[in-house]
């Protein structure tokens, strides 16, 4: 048995989703809190809202962006042309989901030394025995 099979014990691995799954509620928890308190203090301050604001430039990470959005988002889908709106919440959602499973998956390779076994070819994965035990979870890089 390798090392990387000894860690990831599907155990581990559910104790991994467990926190991944609490980072992105209590992130989520936040961002409901801190939009309820901006709507609060604006209906009790007689100088009205206040709010975080990114710069005209946005060049703040997406992140930053999605949790301070409040107004609903609307794209253009590429392939039909056709537009789309998405609530705010869900927005921040999935861009929050994105970065904290990107982080998951960066610190696994690191941790395990799967890192040094990509070469040059890019990461694919392929040698991970439990990648679809995460894939199945909903942990996506």
């Amino acid at each position: 048995m390798s090392m990387g099979q000894e860690l990831m014990t599907p155990a581990r691995i559910a104790d991994i989703c467990e926190g991944r799954d609490q980072a992105i509620a209590l992130w989520l928890a936040q961002y409901d809190s801190y939009h309820a308190t901006r709507d609060e203090a604006a209906r009790l301050c007689i100088g009205g809202a206040i709010s975080l604001s990114c710069g005209r430039d946005w060049t703040e990470d997406s992140l930053t962006r999605a949790f301070i959005q409040s107004q609903p988002i609307e794209n253009r889908d590429k392939e039909t042309g056709a537009r789309q709106t998405i609530a705010a919440r869900d927005n921040f959602a999935r861009v929050l989901t994105e970065t904290v499973d990107r982080r998951c998956w960066t610190s696994l390779m690191d941790q395990l030394g799967f890192d040094q076994l990509l070469g040059p070819v890019g990461p694919k994965l392929r040698f991970w025995p439990s990648r679809r035990t995460f894939w199945e979870r909903g942990i996506r890089y």
